[in-house]
């Protein structure tokens, strides 16, 4: 199960856009977490250091058709239909791993 849709969606559109500061988190509380559930997903590579993140050709391609549509700003901002469509995504995805 996903922690947080928001939150991984920032996780990948941070480590997608090479952004260190994770920009779009009002925290790094939890990042540990968002990270770990973002790698299970497939999304990006993540050994335990949330400075070492990669991105993955799935996290690409999620950036890609989705993710780089998000406005700037804090993650827990970003509501209506493409988030809508990041979030069905992230929970498919979900479901794929847990089969």
């Amino acid at each position: 199960m996903i922690t947080s849709d928001v939150h991984v969606a920032a996780v990948v559109k941070s480590v997608a856009e090479e952004d260190e500061s994770f920009r779009h988190l009002g925290s790094f509380l939890r990042l540990s977490k968002f990270c770990a559930d973002a790698a299970r997903l497939g999304l990006i590579e993540y050994s335990g250091d949330i400075w070492a993140c990669r991105i993955t050709e799935r996290g690409r391609d999620l950036y890609l058709r989705l993710l780089r549509q998000l406005p700037e700003g804090r993650a827990n901002a970003w509501v209506g239909p493409v988030m809508t469509e990041i979030s069905w995504e992230l929970e498919r995805l979900d479901r794929e791993m847990e089969s």
